[in-house]
């Protein structure tokens, strides 16, 4: 749902419960109420967050939060971010104070890895490959160079 929609619909709800602010306009007051529950940051309304979370707690509605990634080692939800390094997210675990990267999940299904190898023997690029399936080009070269060696042991065992 996008920002003006949502607006106008928090808009309608507000009018209809007959809410009359004292300070703002009611269309900014919907304006910021909808930013805010979307997560995009909107200062030059000038509401001030205490009028932001009073509106929102009489509608009933909550913020959408993040999602936390799981801790790799002990596979707790107790995750706070920790900076950043090289345009990467760090993130600390609160249980066994690891720090680790917030990094996308680049595995590959059987159907996507036949795919792949279906181009590559078809004279497709690799980075024409990596662009199509949406993933890095190191994890298409590894997985392409892994299949190569393999193809390449078991002709030395049949031979």
């Amino acid at each position: 749902m996008d920002l003006v929609a949502l607006a106008q619909l928090i808009l309608l709800i507000l009018k209809n419960l007959n809410f009359k602010p004292r300070k703002h306009n009611l269309e900014d007051i919907a304006y910021a109420i909808s930013a805010y529950l979307l997560g995009v940051q909107i200062t030059k309304l000038g509401i001030p967050p205490s009028t932001l979370y009073y509106y929102t707690k009489k509608l009933g509605v909550k913020r959408r939060k993040e999602e936390r990634p799981t801790c790799p080692s002990c596979n707790s939800n107790k995750v706070i971010k920790n900076g950043s390094s090289r345009g990467k997210t760090k993130c600390k675990c609160k249980t066994c104070k690891r720090t680790f990267y917030q990094t996308p999940n680049h595995k590959l299904g059987r159907d996507q890895k036949e795919r792949i190898l279906k181009e590559y023997l078809n004279r497709m690029s690799m980075r024409g490959i990596a662009k199509v399936e949406g993933k890095p080009l190191t994890t298409v070269y590894s997985l392409i160079k892994r299949k190569g060696v393999e193809a390449y042991v078991n002709l030395l065992v049949l031979q």
